[in-house]
Parts: C-alpha cells; structure tokens; sequence
C-alpha cells in the first residue's frame, strides 16, 4: 500500500471505526506514514478543544421572539371585487362540468355515486373559499352591514 492511498483511507475512516489489517501493517512499517497520522490526530484533538462550550439554556423561546418581531407582516390584501370574481369562475365551472366529455367518461367507468362525490367536493370547495373570503374581507362585511341596517331605519 503506498502511503498517499494510506493516509487518504485513514481520512474516509468514521470516528471509532478500526483500521484494515493492511493499514495497521502499512502503518507497523512506515514511520513517515505514523508521523503524519499523529499529527493528523494532534490536529483533531485541537479543533476538538477549540470547539464552543454547549449552552445548557433553552434559548429557542428567545429566538422564535426574535424572527417574529423582525418578520414584516404581511399587509396585502386581495379586493373583494377579484374574490368575487373568482367565486363566480369556480362556480361556473361547476356548472359547466356536467355538460363536458371528460364528466361523461368518469359516469360510464363510475357510475352513480361519482355525481354524488362531484357534487360534494364542489360544495365543499365553495364552502372553503367563502369561508376564506369572509374571514380575510370582515372589516368590508361590517361596513357593508352596516349601510344596510342605516337603510332600513
């Protein structure tokens, strides 16, 4: 074994894992093969010892404190009209989907019950989305409210 290809080797060795019986060999016969070992191995217990104390101390609260106060909050908002917008396209295309081909092909292969999980999953999706809508656009919603109970005094 030349020494380039001994030294390389020891380096691709894990911590704690043994060396070949060829490296121990190598390294029983080859002094400039065991001095650049021990300087290798002065060289890790160096860095070792130069390695930062661990902090005992949770300090992830402090932290998650500080990323959230440095965060810009997020201020942009989608108007209503383009909300809408969008209701009336998702809704569109639910009504639209029943006179496609692709609608006709899942009956023949599903039958019955696909118009039924259809059904469902578009009601659930406009459900969600004017859920959405209502939570982010409150503010509009109450001032809307309150123009028409004023009409109606």
């Amino acid at each position: 074994m030349k020494c380039d290809e001994m030294i390389v080797r020891y380096l691709l060795l894990d911590n704690g894992e043994k060396l070949s019986a060829r490296m121990r060999l190598h390294l029983l016969f080859c002094k400039g093969c065991q001095r650049e070992i021990a300087s290798i191995e002065a060289s890790f217990a160096k860095v070792k010892a130069l390695e930062p104390p661990i902090d005992e101390r949770d300090i992830s609260d402090a932290v998650l404190m500080i990323v959230r106060n440095s965060l810009p909050l997020y201020t942009k908002k989608v108007s209503m009209e383009k909300w809408i917008l969008a209701e009336l396209i998702i809704i569109a295309s639910i009504m639209l989907i029943h006179f496609s081909t692709a609608k006709a092909w899942l009956d023949e292969r599903l039958g019955g019950y696909f118009h039924l999980l259809l059904n469902a999953a578009m009601g659930v999706i406009v459900t969600v989305y004017n859920a959405v809508l209502a939570m982010t656009h409150l503010d509009e919603f109450n001032r809307v409210r309150k123009r028409i109970m004023e009409y109606f005094r």
